[in-house]
């Protein structure tokens, strides 16, 4: 959607979040790293709209429907066609 993306270093966000490029990162739990981060982006507009510039267009190359439903269709057509066989 391209907004600037602040986030616990947990599973989900560490797989899309490239600290300082797409988003900012902060330790799980740690409420000063939290509000300095978001102080950071709040009061630096330059800075919210570059990282969420780019955190739109990864997101629009790596995970767009065009890109992404290749990958599963292969898996899905396994699925029913055993889902189909005798004996299933």
């Amino acid at each position: 959607m391209g907004l600037c993306c602040v986030a616990s270093e947990i599973a989900g966000a560490l797989e899309v979040i490239d600290p300082g490029e797409n988003g900012l990162l902060v330790g799980v739990k740690d409420e000063a790293s939290l509000t300095e981060a978001l102080t950071r982006v709040l009061s630096d507009p330059a800075l919210r709209r570059a990282l969420g510039e780019e955190a739109a267009r990864r997101m629009r190359a790596e995970q767009a429907l065009e890109v992404v439903a290749p990958r599963y269709l292969p898996i899905y057509e396994e699925l029913m066609a055993r889902a189909r066989s005798p004996g299933a």
